[in-house]
C-alpha cells in the first residue's frame, strides 16, 4: 500500500510541473482608432420656429427639427410621411384619403373648418382648407411643441409646424426623382436653380403623382408647381 501511494504522489507531481512549464506567447494588437463627425442637424441655427438664433439645449421650448437629409433617407414625400419621425406628433383623418393636412399635437387635434396649425418660414398660411403639402420645395420642418406654439397668435395649446422653404442656389443645381411601387403609385419631380446674374436667382420645382388604389375603380392625379 505505501508503494502505490507513492507512485500516486509523483505522477501528480509530474502532471504540475508539465502545466508550469508550458510556453506562454501573447499577441499585441494593433490600435484601432475611429473617427467621426456628427451628423445632428439644426442642433445649433437660424429658427424661423422661435424668432431667434439659438441652441436647442440651451432655450426652454420643446422643438423638433427634421433636416432634409432625414426626409431623403425616410422617403419623405408628404408632411403625413414625417409625423412619424417626431415625438407626440400623429396623423388624424384626411377626409379622403388626402384631401388635406390634418394632425394632433399633444393630443390636442387641429381644427379641420381652418386647417392644421402651419406657418412657412415663420408666416400663417392657414387660408380654410389646408390642402396637402408637398416637401418638393420644402427644405426641412420644425415641429415647435407646447404652450410656445402661442408665440402666433392663434392660441395652439399643442403645438404648431413650420415649414422651411428650398432657396435659390448660387450655383446651377438639377435633380431628377422617379418613384414607383408594387401599388401602381408612380411619381417624377423635377428642381432647377441657378442664378441670373451676381444679384438674383430663382428655382422651380415641378411633381406630378398618378396613384392606384387597392379598389377598383379609385385614383388620384396630383399636379404641383413651385416658381
Amino acid at each position: 500500500m505505501q508503494h502505490k501511494l507513492g507512485l500516486l504522489s509523483s505522477l501528480g507531481l509530474s502532471f504540475i510541473s508539465t502545466f508550469s512549464w508550458g510556453d506562454e506567447t501573447s499577441t499585441v494588437l494593433e490600435t484601432i482608432r475611429v473617427q467621426a463627425e456628427s451628423t445632428q442637424e439644426g442642433v445649433s441655427q437660424n429658427s424661423s420656429a422661435t424668432k431667434f438664433t439659438h441652441d436647442v439645449l440651451d432655450v426652454p421650448f420643446n422643438r423638433a427639427y427634421v433636416s432634409k437629409q432625414m426626409m431623403e433617407q425616410q422617403d419623405v414625400q408628404r408632411i403625413d410621411d414625417a409625423l412619424s419621425l417626431v415625438s407626440g406628433v400623429f396623423h388624424q383623418n384626411s377626409f379622403g384619403g388626402g384631401f388635406w393636412d390634418n394632425y394632433s399635437f399633444r393630443g390636442f387635434s387641429t381644427d379641420p373648418n381652418l386647417g392644421a396649425s402651419m406657418i412657412r418660414n415663420g408666416l400663417s398660411i392657414n387660408r380654410g382648407i389646408s390642402a396637402p403639402k408637398d416637401v418638393v420645395n420644402i427644405e426641412s420642418l420644425e415641429f415647435l411643441k407646447g404652450p410656445m406654439a402661442a408665440l402666433y397668435g392663434r392660441g395652439e395649446t399643442g403645438g404648431l409646424l413650420n415649414l422651411n422653404s428650398k432657396k435659390p442656389q448660387w450655383e446651377s443645381e438639377s435633380e431628377l426623382n422617379l418613384r414607383a411601387n408594387t401599388q401602381e403609385q408612380y411619381r417624377i419631380s423635377l428642381e432647377h436653380t441657378a442664378p441670373i446674374n451676381d444679384e438674383l436667382a430663382y428655382r422651380v420645382a415641378v411633381a406630378h403623382e398618378d396613384n392606384q388604389s387597392f379598389r377598383d375603380h379609385v385614383s388620384s392625379e396630383r399636379w404641383f408647381f413651385s416658381p
